[in-house]
């Protein structure tokens, strides 16, 4: 097991076109929402375009256990044949969904594998979002109307790179994440530095509750595995306290608005009576409930719709708020609704790969599970390089001594 998290190789190595085109199609990976004026379509095909030209120049070996990523793509080709009465449009962007995870994934893990993680890189991709979005803040959130189709609202926050305030809060917590990780290779003094950032930019920037719920997680689990119950517990009341001071600045905001309803009515109620959070909780339980009530069958795409009218008028008081629609707000629900059995047999033997490897830790799984049934497309590029990560360190040793990958023992 190696000490040093981040490997990479020779200058000569670094210099190959293989190299060259793995890092542009990272970096593409963080302008998925920039349109550079280009189209009108909010998610761009940047990743999935320059992921194909990576691994068609990429010409090494990797580990069988990689394969594993493109299982979804070849599920989204199985299942087509029960999807042909919807209309063409939600055939191409459901296949196109799992085209650009799969592939994404794999040429996240084959160039980690190869040339290692690109710390630095994804550190100047996290100062980049809060900076722009600071920029927002200073100067008017429509400042990069011209290449990123904003939608927000004068309540809600920024949105830096991305189209939305949930999205942008959402990329830092997995900037938060990818911190968390390969906190070992960082100085302590930058780990607090960008972790202390992105929890402010989620508040004060983003005003993104969603967020603002995974990172206070997020926060909790890496306090739980370093500092133990008791001292976790202190710190996280200290933590606590200084969030509602945080939030308590924000008057008449969104985030202080959801906080206050949190406070008075419990997390049950606020599902119920809140249009936005109702809206996102009402994707992630149909989809369980259409998938259980379906036999675990597919149900293919574009047919969400007709099950939220359905289970929104057999529960009116629970699924109360927004009109039908085919595109289904959770990554695992998708999973679940669309690939049915199938989509849980990856998943389950995914989770198997990670929990039987002694150099994943359960609170990293148990994080993965939280975020997948969060408001997050299949498409979201963050949980592509996430899935390539996770299933990288349960690799134990390669024949490679430079090819050794590992975030373990932090």
């Amino acid at each position: 097991m190696y000490t040093e998290l981040v490997r990479f190789p020779s200058q000569l190595k670094k210099m190959s076109v293989s190299f060259i085109l793995g890092k542009i199609f990272i970096c593409s990976s963080f302008f998925v929402w920039v349109s550079f004026g280009l189209n009108q379509m909010d998610s761009q095909p940047w990743p999935f375009f320059f992921a194909l030209v990576f691994l068609i120049s990429f010409n090494r070996k990797i580990p069988v256990v990689g394969l594993l990523l493109l299982i979804p793509l070849f599920l989204s080709f199985m299942i087509l044949p029960i999807s042909l009465d919807s209309e063409l449009f939600w055939l191409f962007r459901g296949v196109a969904s799992y085209s650009i995870f799969s592939t994404s994934a794999l040429a996240f893990f084959c160039f980690f594998y190869s040339y290692g993680f690109p710390l630095r890189l994804v550190l100047f991709f996290n100062a980049l979002y809060i900076l722009v979005g600071l920029a927002q803040l200073l100067l008017g959130v429509d400042i990069f109307e011209s290449i990123i189709h904003v939608r927000t609202t004068a309540d809600r926050g920024v949105t830096s790179l991305t189209p939305e305030p949930t999205y942008f809060g959402m990329c830092l917590v997995f900037f938060s994440w990818t911190l968390v990780l390969f906190r070992s290779s960082l100085r302590r003094k930058t780990f607090l530095m960008f972790y202390f950032f992105n929890f402010m930019a989620i508040a004060l920037l983003a005003k993104s509750a969603m967020a603002m719920l995974f990172i206070a997680i997020l926060t909790a689990l890496y306090l739980i595995k370093n500092l133990g119950f008791l001292r976790f517990g202190i710190l996280f009341f200290l933590l606590l306290v200084l969030s509602f001071f945080v939030i308590g600045t924000l008057d008449n905001s969104r985030l202080y608005k959801l906080s206050a309803l949190l406070y008075e009515l419990g997390p049950l109620d606020l599902m119920l009576s809140d249009a936005s959070v109702n809206y996102r909780v009402s994707h992630v339980v149909i989809s369980f409930l259409a998938f259980f009530d379906n036999l675990m069958l597919p149900h293919g795409f574009g047919t969400f719709g007709s099950y939220f009218t359905y289970y929104s008028e057999k529960f009116p008081s629970i699924f109360w708020y927004g009109g039908p629609t085919n595109s289904i707000m959770s990554f695992m629900g998708a999973f679940l609704f669309e690939l049915g059995f199938f989509g849980l047999m990856f998943f389950a033997f995914y989770i198997l790969i990670l929990l039987t490897s002694k150099r994943v830790r359960i609170a990293e799984v148990i994080f993965l599970l939280l975020v997948t049934n969060s408001a997050l497309s299949v498409a979201f590029p963050f949980l592509a390089m996430m899935f390539a990560i996770l299933l990288l360190n349960t690799l134990t040793h390669s024949k490679n001594p430079e090819s050794n990958f590992s975030y373990a023992n932090c």
